[in-house]
């Protein structure tokens, strides 16, 4: 058994994750970390082999691993989904709860909020082109993601301002939460159930035909396949799941292209390899870079024995990395195809907001080109701050007009 101290949460690490990663190519494909107590897995294949194997490696283990946290904080473990979600479940109430959700988020309904995305993208960039300078996270990356899924889920407008900030509230916690984040992402998750249950039954209540994502969702339960927690549940995951990760998407993207002026010049003479480079970004600097599983039984990954109950921290973007999968895997390059990456997982757990992430980004980057072409990062010297390990992007990054 081959040791690697991996501290996740180490401020260096966290800044800038990827020579650990490098460290453990070099030492072994599996490596135990006693500061975590799980085995580490960063090659593709393996990767790969875990992730669409649910039976063997469990999902559940983040619910597990979220109250040995809690615990060593001495705390007491609270679910502020307020039930079991597709996210942290395994077969068969996974399949239960996802199948309601994929009825009601369907690609078509995806695809008909596209001008109103590019509305909404081209609104809130006008403090760049009025001053030409903008933080990103405030001014868009943060905002577009949380104003389309309310949009989506037909939340009221006079409702917009305060659905915002709940949402903010739940997810802006770090990998150790203060007592005040954690009261702060408490309350707001007890507001957002309160407001997603008061809008389930009016939906359910009214005669009136609606198209809302909200409505198909209450449509798609009518069976009861979800129970009214679980529905709620449901409802909140569908706005933070990819609130924050899209969030942390079109940050990166900014950064990289920052990082990679050539690449950004070939954007903005040919649009239409924009999605390409949010391909590449997934892949580069995905805004996951880790998740647990568990063992439900005794198995072996690349010939290392594991027990039934060991823990797993699966490494996907290390795994978008790998050489043995990635050509010049450290190379930024917009153009090189790569799709098969890991940046909306894999398996029964592929991202289910994937196509809504992709289209916020590439309307993201067709407005932000557009108000700034050759835009760069604003550098005071100061080191960029990450947001946390697992969900990985910087906290702010102003950017200016060339």
């Amino acid at each position: 058994m081959t040791e690697y101290l991996l501290n996740l949460f180490d401020a260096a690490t966290q800044h800038d994750p990827y020579p650990s990663y490098q460290e453990m190519r070099d030492l072994g494909s599996v490596l135990w970390n006693p500061l975590m107590s799980a085995w580490m897995v960063w090659r593709y294949d393996d990767v790969m082999e875990i992730l669409r194997d649910p039976g063997t490696f469990s999902s559940a283990a983040m619910r597990e691993r979220a109250r040995q946290q809690a615990a060593l904080r001495g705390e007491t473990y609270v679910d502020n989904f307020g039930a079991p979600v597709m996210l942290n479940s395994d077969p068969p109430d996974h399949e239960r709860y996802r199948n309601v959700v994929a009825r009601a988020f369907t690609p078509r309904a995806v695809a008909a909020q596209e001008p109103a995305l590019r509305r909404l993208a081209r609104d809130l960039l006008e403090p760049l082109e009025e001053t030409g300078a903008c933080e990103v996270v405030a001014t868009l990356s943060s905002p577009l993601p949380i104003l389309a899924i309310a949009t989506m889920l037909g939340v009221q407008h006079r409702d917009v301002e305060a659905f915002r900030r709940w949402s903010d509230d739940f997810v802006t916690v770090g990998d150790f939460p203060t007592e005040e984040e954690q009261r702060r992402s408490r309350e707001a998750s007890s507001a957002l159930r309160s407001y997603f249950e008061e809008e389930i039954s009016r939906r359910s209540e009214r005669s009136e035909d609606s198209d809302d994502l909200l409505s198909r969702l209450v449509e798609a339960n009518e069976g009861g396949v979800l129970s009214d927690a679980e529905l709620l549940a449901s409802c909140v995951l569908l706005l933070v799941a990819g609130n924050e990760t899209t969030t942390n998407l079109i940050t990166n993207m900014t950064l990289q292209l920052d990082r990679h002026p050539e690449q950004r010049d070939r954007l903005e003479e040919d649009p239409s390899l924009i999605p390409g480079a949010v391909e590449e970004t997934l892949r580069f600097d995905g805004p996951v870079h880790w998740t647990f599983r568990s063992a439900n039984r005794d198995v072996e990954v690349s010939g290392q024995p594991v027990r039934a109950g060991d823990m797993i921290l699966v490494l996907v973007a290390a795994a978008n990395r790998d050489p043995a999968r990635f050509a010049d895997p450290d190379t930024f390059d917009i153009t090189r195809g790569a799709t098969h990456h890991f940046g909306f997982g894999h398996g029964i757990h592929f991202c289910l907001g994937a196509t809504l992430a992709r289209l916020e980004a590439k309307v993201a980057f067709e407005a932000l080109l557009r108000a700034a072409p050759s835009y760069r990062v604003a550098r005071d010297g100061a080191p960029l701050q990450y947001t946390r390990s697992n969900l990985r992007s910087p906290r702010s990054l102003t950017i200016e007009r060339q």
